[in-house]
């Protein structure tokens, strides 16, 4: 098997970086915990996941309880299910079938709640 050379880079020149999030935002935090080895980001994880609950009951604005499922969703996929180890194909797949399969549970359930 022949591999192509990779591209010489320009003498002088760093490698493009890519762009970081803002310190302090919530991608900045994600991101800290799926960089972070061993068990540590576990437990980590755990703590966010724990200040992020306390936050959503503390708030009860509708507003703040669907960031704070979004928030926690994204940590409990890319920490606990270590999807940040596959392909954005199989994670998109996972993602649009799990919103999917809500709207039609949820879809399903209106009518029971007009009833009541």
């Amino acid at each position: 098997m022949s591999e192509t050379p990779a591209t010489p880079a320009v003498p002088g020149t760093a490698p493009a970086a890519a762009p970081s999030p803002a310190a302090g935002s919530v991608a900045a935090v994600i991101q800290g915990l799926l960089q972070d080895p061993g068990y540590s980001k576990y437990w980590k994880a755990w703590g966010v996941l724990l200040v992020l609950t306390v936050v959503m009951v503390a708030m009860a604005n509708p507003v703040v309880l669907m960031t704070g499922i979004a928030v926690k969703a994204a940590i409990i996929l890319f920490v606990f299910m270590h999807l940040q180890y596959e392909k954005a194909g199989l994670v998109l797949c996972i993602l649009i079938g799990t919103f999917a399969t809500s709207v039609v549970l949820f879809g399903l359930l209106i009518p029971d709640g007009r009833a009541m």
